[in-house]
């Protein structure tokens, strides 16, 4: 049986997501359902059996830690990927003197 070809891209971004302690939105496909299901994901650490990738994980879906096979994430998208462009950032601006001329004045 050929061992299992895992995409280089997703796994930097599953390792990134583990360094950073930060979570996936991932849509799974269970050998238990029909249909994939979308999932938030803590992944904690990665393994190969031989056969297969795996990333162990708490499913906040769930409450639980259980095995992923990467083969089985059709998609995933990094919590912080996500909510890049949603920081809201505070900035002063000072209020100036106004010295209106007199054709601007009400």
């Amino acid at each position: 049986i050929p061992a299992q070809v895992v995409d280089l891209e997703a796994l930097n971004q599953l390792l990134s997501t583990i360094r950073q302690k930060n979570a996936l939105h991932v849509t799974y496909q269970s050998m238990s359902w029909l249909d994939p299901t979308e999932r938030w994901i803590e992944p904690h650490a990665i393994a190969f059996d031989g056969f297969h990738w795996h990333a162990r994980a708490h499913c906040q879906n769930d409450a639980v830690f259980t095995d992923f096979l990467l083969s089985r994430i059709l998609r995933f998208v990094s919590r912080l990927t996500r909510h890049l462009w949603q920081k809201m950032i505070l900035i002063g601006i000072p209020k100036l003197p106004l010295k209106l001329g007199p054709t601007l004045r009400f």
